[in-house]
């Protein structure tokens, strides 16, 4: 017999979810959230590069 834990849907519907699945869900979301914190680090490093280079460019004019 394998483990099984209640879980809620989002529309509040109950329903048992295999233990290995929750798992699987678990580094999913962890996959997901170092995805989004190297995007916010990736653009905002962008971002400060391409105000410098504004900043140099409008020097010239």
């Amino acid at each position: 017999m394998g483990m099984h834990q209640q879980s809620y849907g989002s529309d509040g519907i109950v329903f048992k979810q295999n233990l290995q699945d929750s798992l699987i869900y678990r580094y999913v979301n962890i996959a997901i959230k170092r995805i989004q914190n190297f995007d916010k680090r990736f653009f905002t490093q962008n971002a400060k590069t391409a105000k410098s280079i504004g900043h140099e460019i409008s020097k010239f004019q």
